[in-house]
């Protein structure tokens, strides 16, 4: 057994209380989510520590070793997750719940990093509708309890003097795959995977191994020095501005080694004024009830947030964090601490039993759910019909100019037999279910080539970001010069942020960039003329205000539960007209001297007294979301092309 060391339960609180206030006010100016770091590297250092006394003591037992993790993990994780499991059950429509039912299947299996993964970063909106998203790094940290004790074994046994050369080698094959991963562009992996991630516990394990030696930190004054910088680390690891990109791995370097640092000196001196710190009794209440709150926080975060449509005041907020508390120590008293006596028995114990029969249910309910699309019995038809709103119409991607997300679509799916070129980007994929109407009445064939810039010939010298843009746009033109058959081109995008943004994107200068989106767009218009195309060019539709995700969601609820808030959502003409400010002018100056024709859908959908931009109606949503037209929406608008073809 270890000396107990409450510097390192302070440690805990600091991770955990970082990660909690980073979870529910995200612009509070540091990178709390790192503290899951700082948990990293005290796993690993907790944990090699009592394997390799244990093995040095030839009392080491992998099955005591597992029912001892078991008993630390299993009681609270159960009983979090089951309740979650409930509240997710009777609250999430359709799509929140299959994503549910799969990351709690992927928990209980402890996967759920690769299933994320898999699934979206971290920092997508979207995490913020997944109540089990925390779970990843208790999936990592299992792994490495299930792998790193056969490594330990096998070294110790077949290559004992070679321990510390073989813990540092892994470590640093792991660091490198950051690096390899990085110039991939894989910034997901690095965050997500065992592998990249297995640095940060190993750094733990080269201090419980003594692989830096003690005697480096012999002198009081020493330790002082390098604990107090430790602590400088890990606060400038929470400051500097966080690289959420391929270069993450570096914003963590501080926080790893600043929580080694602490640990380091306090191996040797346990009254240096960084131990004494966080050795006081609130650090130490905070860590001890640190797993059980990192636990609870984030489900309570994430149902409260969807009940309130997305939308947390901050005095629910703070009753969110209190609450939190109180269940975290609640779970610590009365779960957790029973159930690490040494006289439970794991096989025979009421309260496993329980559990076991508990996760069960959940792995029954979640495949149940899965099977069924995640339609529990109480989801009701018109609710269904407003959250199974589509994108585009599920076309099949192909290969042309060495882009992947392209597709025909239409009579056939012979890209010969094109004769309609949809341009743009996913706005144009959204709406291609009103010109496939049209085009299925008329027996034609669309193509869809994606192409956010829009940048003709002559225009990629004028700033380096663009070139790569215009490259494909060059190759589209060419194409259509060599293809007689394409006698229209229908062009979309997100007009009002592309245009704005533009100079975000690639770096031209906020004076000059309205000049050049007008001037190519003509110029493009000009050259498709030149080939004697049909130009249609489809204003924005209207955008959902107040940046709200998960439109059918948020819309489904609102109509369940009442009606008239629903309103909230809907967009004024006014409001369209001001999204609109900077692409509406070059849009009709286009129109004015070109003989390319605009549709304005808003005209179609903000009618009304309230001149208010409706979402959808008694039969669907227009919307996929806050900005992209549903299939249905776009088939709604189908008549506004009616004559074009």
């Amino acid at each position: 057994m270890i000396k107990y060391r409450a510097d390192i339960d302070g440690l805990r609180a600091v991770a955990v209380l970082a990660v909690v206030l980073y979870h529910f006010k995200k612009s509070i100016g540091f990178n709390g989510y790192m503290g899951v770091d700082v948990f990293f590297v005290i796993s690993g250092f907790l944990i090699t520590k009592i394997i390799h006394r244990e093995m040095i003591e030839g009392t080491f037992s992998l099955q005591s070793f597992y029912e001892r993790r078991i008993k630390r993990i299993f009681p609270a994780f159960v009983t979090v997750i089951f309740f979650s499991t409930l509240a997710a059950y009777f609250l999430f429509l359709p799509k929140e719940l299959l994503d549910f039912s799969q990351s709690a299947l992927a928990s209980v299996f402890f996967s759920s990093n690769i299933l994320f993964y898999a699934e979206a970063g971290y920092f997508d909106a979207a995490a913020e509708l997944k109540p089990l998203l925390h779970t990843w790094s208790l999936a990592v940290e299992e792994q490495f309890y299930i792998v790193f004790p056969l490594i330990l074994m096998g070294v110790m046994r077949w290559a004992k003097n070679k321990l510390s050369a073989v813990i540092v080698c892994m470590l640093v094959f792991s660091f490198l795959s950051n690096i390899l991963f990085s110039y991939l562009d894989n910034a997901d992996a690095i965050f997500y995977m065992f592998p990249m991630r297995a640095w940060e516990l190993l750094m733990g394990s080269v201090l419980a191994l003594n692989i830096v030696p003690l005697r480096f930190v012999s002198k009081k004054i020493t330790g002082q020095g390098i604990s107090i910088f430790g602590l400088f680390l890990i606060v400038l690891g929470f400051l500097l501005e966080a690289e959420q990109g391929k270069f993450y791995y570096l914003n963590l370097i501080p926080v790893v080694l600043g929580t080694a640092c602490i640990i380091y000196a306090g191996s040797v001196h346990r009254d240096l004024f960084v131990t004494r710190c966080l050795s006081i009794t609130p650090m130490v209440f905070f860590g001890k009830i640190s797993y059980s709150l990192y636990l609870w926080h984030w489900p309570l975060y994430v149902f409260s947030k969807y009940y309130m449509f997305d939308y947390l005041p901050k005095p629910h907020k703070v009753g969110l964090i209190l609450l939190s508390i109180l269940l975290a120590y609640l779970s610590w008293r009365f779960i957790e601490q029973p159930m690490r006596q040494k006289n439970v028995n794991i096989t025979s114990s009421r309260f496993m039993r329980s559990g076991f029969a508990a996760i069960i249910g959940v792995m029954v309910l979640s495949g149940f759910l899965i099977q069924n699309h995640g339609t529990a019995h109480w989801h009701s038809n018109d609710i269904l019909q407003v959250t199974n709103a589509e994108l585009g119409n599920g076309y099949e991607y192909i290969e042309t100019f060495n882009n992947s997300d392209d597709f025909v679509f239409g009579a056939t799916d012979n890209i010969q037999k094109a004769t309609v070129l949809l341009l743009g980007d996913s706005h144009a994929e959204a709406i291609a279910p009103a010109i496939e109407k049209h085009l299925l009445e008329q027996g034609k064939t669309g193509l869809m080539l994606r192409n956010s810039c829009l940048l003709p010939e002559g225009f990629q010298d004028s700033v380096m970001g663009l070139k790569k843009c215009n490259k494909k746009m060059v190759t589209i033109l060419n194409y259509l010069r060599n293809n007689r058959k394409i006698d229209t081109v229908i062009i979309a995008q997100r007009w009002a942020v592309r245009t704005e943004d533009w100079h975000k994107i690639y770096g031209i200068s906020s004076e000059s960039y309205l000049t050049l989106r007008k001037d190519s767009l003509v110029k493009l218009i000009q050259d498709l003329e030149h080939e004697n195309k049909k130009i249609i060019i489809l204003a924005q539709p209207p955008e959902i205000g107040n940046n709200v995700k998960n439109i059918p969601s948020i819309y489904a609820r609102m109509k369940m539960r009442d009606e008239t808030s629903v309103h909230e959502l809907l967009l004024s003409l006014e409001g369209y007209k001001k999204q609109q400010k900077y692409i509406t002018p070059i849009l009709k100056h286009i129109e004015k001297i070109t003989s390319a024709q605009v549709v304005w859908p808003h005209k179609y959908l903000c009618q009304g007294d309230d001149l208010m931009c409706e979402i959808g109606d008694e039969h669907g949503l227009y919307y996929y979301d806050d900005d992209h037209l549903s299939k249905y929406g776009a088939e709604k608008i189908a008549h506004l092309f009616m004559g074009y073809f």
